[in-house]
């Protein structure tokens, strides 16, 4: 008895034979016949297929009346239905002949298993393409393709390299569990309605480089909770999103965004690299390296700070920080602001090293020079002082430092008793008066009339001086960073 499915009982017609018995006694055609046991070479083969395709093709341009009642049985009750489901093709073929003047009709790949290199390179689907459960073992080459309805790559295999560069996707696409082996390109792909790639695995690179998404797509990993592995590394630049795309429980770490517009992209319970603690882009790792991975990067971080930096791409990273940061702004989510807030920040910080300035331009005391110095010293006392407003811990640090630091200088500069000052100065031991001058630093910047200590000289002047000026500033640095970070 014959084992092939139903769309194919016509090779079993008129006294044919199949093909190919196995051990069991199934039969089989050409179609579904094993990888060398068709009984003919594979130009037979592949010929065999497009006659296929092409007789349903005929079919569909006959006006309804003159089709016979045969073509359209062969048609499986679909007059533009062409079924190859579960065919096993014998080798490298090309489908690019059924381009936009002769374009592929509705037609099934279901669990169709590709043995050599698949060429869909400028072919057309005029209708429905359906590869589920399909197997691609070498090269699928879907470059420029045209897909004019839904199209399913559902639990799809694909071995070796898949290209879909330039590829335009008009109804829905599936890429649901498909899985790619070697490296997937999706550069310039349009996708004119959602797509769908919940599940899938990418094991090597893929490029989504200039893809286009007009009605938004999934990227999900609902299944794979331990790793998140859904992306072991992936090119999201110049991406493109005109509805919301959701990424739901992927590993980002190697993941580009560069020349991005971030702000349509959901992401939900994604793991991107860790820096101090804070997540950051992988943009900034391919442009600085990683921080805390070992001795050896930490002397790869410190050799780059002595190069010229490229401003162009450090700024662009800038860019993807900010736009994240006003995403969650517009969300009310001000954790997620506060974090990607800082990478702005550190970005603007690292756009010059110091060594640079000094040493790279040697243009001191140009006004480009000058003008450069009051921003870069502005930014790095932002970042020592209290971590760009974001750190509260860091802050309030610095601002005992900085009243302990005052005070011990008031103490040394000689600070003498005021006139009214309680009789128990007098009294106090030198290492006592050291307390005191703390208290009397808090006097001096709450501005009270009369501390317990006034100045004795110049120097002292110029400590109450700074005193009023630094320490409130701190103090307002201080509370912005409790605020930022507790704020709801």
């Amino acid at each position: 008895m014959p084992s092939c499915l139903d769309w194919c009982k016509d090779e079993f017609e008129n006294g044919k034979e199949p093909v190919y018995r196995d051990e069991a006694g199934r039969e089989y055609c050409v179609f579904h016949a094993p990888k060398g046991k068709k009984g003919m070479t594979l130009e037979e083969f592949n010929n065999r297929v497009f006659k296929r395709i092409s007789y349903v093709i005929n079919a569909e341009l006959l006006p309804r009346s003159h089709q016979s009642e045969a073509v359209k049985q062969r048609a499986i009750g679909h007059r533009t239905f062409c079924n190859l489901s579960d065919t096993v093709f014998e080798g490298d073929i090309s489908f690019s002949r059924y381009n936009k003047n002769n374009p592929i009709p509705d037609i099934s790949f279901d669990r169709a298993t590709f043995n050599g290199e698949a060429y869909f390179t400028d072919a057309k689907f005029s209708g429905k393409a359906d590869f589920i459960g399909a197997e691609f073992r070498g090269k699928a080459d879907f470059i420029r393709a045209t897909f004019n309805g839904e199209t399913y790559f559902i639990d799809a295999k694909f071995s070796g390299k898949t290209d879909f560069i330039g590829a335009e996707f008009r109804g829905k696409a599936y890429f649901i569990i498909a899985k790619f082996k070697g490296e997937a390109n999706f550069y310039g792909v349009t996708f004119s309605r959602e797509a769908y790639f919940t599940d899938a695995k990418f094991s090597e690179k893929a490029n989504f480089d200039g893809a286009k998404f007009n009605e938004g797509a999934r990227f999900c990993n609902k299944t794979d909770k331990i790793d998140k592995t859904f992306f072991k590394g992936a090119d999201f630049r110049n991406f493109y999103a005109k509805e919301k795309v959701r990424l739901e429980g992927v590993n980002l770490k190697e993941v580009s965004f560069l020349d991005s517009d971030l702000r349509n992209i959901d992401f939900t319970n994604c793991e991107w690299q860790k820096q101090g603690g804070r997540d950051i882009l992988y943009d900034e790792v391919l442009l600085f390296g990683e921080k805390g991975r070992g001795i050896s990067q930490k002397l790869k971080l410190w050799r780059s700070s002595f190069k010229q930096r490229d401003i162009g791409e450090i700024k662009k990273v800038e860019i993807l920080y900010r736009r994240l940061k006003q995403k969650y702004v517009d969300e009310h989510n001000w954790p997620e602001v506060s974090n990607w807030h800082y990478g702005e920040k550190e970005m603007l910080r690292k756009q010059t090293s110091w060594f640079e300035l000094f040493f790279i331009e040697k243009k001191i005391f140009t006004l480009d020079f000058l003008n450069k110095i009051p921003k870069k010293l502005t930014y790095d006392l932002y970042w020592l002082s209290s971590g760009y407003g974001e750190m509260p811990v860091r802050a309030g640090i610095t601002l005992g430092c900085l009243i302990f630091g005052i005070s011990f200088f008031m103490y040394l500069s000689g600070f003498e008793p005021s006139p009214n000052a309680p009789a128990w100065v007098k009294d106090l031991k030198d290492y006592h008066k050291l307390f005191v001058h703390i208290l009397n630093t808090l006097q001096y910047i709450t501005f009270l009339k009369e501390p317990i200590f006034k100045p004795a000289s110049l120097f002292g002047e110029y400590l109450v001086l700074f005193s009023r000026i630094l320490i409130p500033i701190q103090t307002a640095l201080f509370v912005l960073a409790i605020r930022n970070r507790f704020r709801r």
